[in-house]
């Protein structure tokens, strides 16, 4: 039948553009929260942007699957033409982004005075490196990212070797992440004070690592389901906490750079660490894994 249209290295092209945009529209995007925001209003802004990105982090998948699915059905005859559609709506997604961001008024927004010279990138290192607070709230989301955030990636697995079940039963467990990420999400999005969050972070790390460990143990679809629900929780919640903590503590001439680099930690090292579990779960077993 000769070549496919779409072959691996397209889709592995594609996704190293997709990271490179990323590394500049996150930081940026993060960095520019603050400016329409009053300031009272910052924690609740910073939170609820935090719930968008990990709700749809943990949702966008089961929604990719439903339209995996009915697409497939509607073009049986076409292979992959419900994973082509989850491209094509994915790109028009963004469109509603562009045109808000084209309908905000500019000159409303607070002027910060231009980067000086001086301002470069081994100028932003050595202001992280001078407060170590920040050094270790970038650290810690790193190695959560690198060790805990793959658990995403597994959860197939948990489907079909754990359980023994098939796509519904993928559904369910991801459809309990979710709504444990946004419970956890709005749950952060009341609070109001900063005071505190290093607990939050610290207990909700705890809570997650203690409900994964157990769940390596357990073989029972209603049982998974609130596990996971309960990771997703926790999870959201030592996240978010984190970002409100390093928004609220780094300065403003600096706060694009230290955003990059909270961004390089907690989106660059979950590919690497999904890469270490999946070899994990292929040579010892997912239950192990987990």
């Amino acid at each position: 039948q000769g070549q496919p249209l779409v072959q691996m290295w397209h889709v592995l092209l594609l996704a190293t553009l997709a990271g490179v945009i990323q590394a500049f529209d996150m930081p940026a995007r993060q960095a520019f929260i603050i400016q329409p925001v009053p300031k009272e209003d910052l924690n609740n802004a910073i939170a609820l942007n935090s719930l968008s990105f990990n709700a749809a982090r943990v949702i966008g998948p089961s929604l990719a699957g439903i339209i995996i699915a009915l697409f497939q059905k509607l073009r049986p005859g076409h292979q992959a033409f419900g994973e082509g559609m989850c491209f094509f709506l994915n790109g028009l997604s963004f469109f509603a982004v562009i045109v808000q961001l084209l309908r905000m008024d500019r000159q409303s927004l607070p002027q910060h005075s231009p980067a000086t010279a001086e301002s470069s990138l081994a100028d932003g290192i050595g202001y992280l490196l001078g407060r170590r607070h920040l050094v270790y709230l970038i650290v810690t989301a790193g190695v959560v990212s690198f060790t805990a955030l793959p658990y995403l990636v597994i959860i197939p697995a948990v489907a079909k070797d754990l359980l023994g079940g098939d796509a519904t039963t993928l559904g369910w467990l991801m459809t309990s992440v979710g709504v444990g990420a946004i419970l956890g999400g709005l749950r952060q999005a009341r609070r109001q004070k900063v005071r505190g969050l290093g607990r939050v972070i610290v207990r909700a790390l705890m809570g997650f690592s203690i409900v994964i460990f157990l769940l390596g143990w357990q073989r029972n679809t209603l049982v998974m389901c609130a596990g996971f629900m309960a990771a997703g929780f926790f999870m959201v919640n030592a996240m978010i906490s984190a970002q409100i903590l390093v928004q609220a503590l780094v300065s403003e001439q600096y706060r694009g750079r230290v955003m990059s680099y909270y961004t390089m930690m907690t989106i660059g090292m979950m590919p690497f660490g999904s890469l270490v579990v999946g070899a994990e779960a292929r040579h010892f077993g997912t239950d192990i894994a987990l």
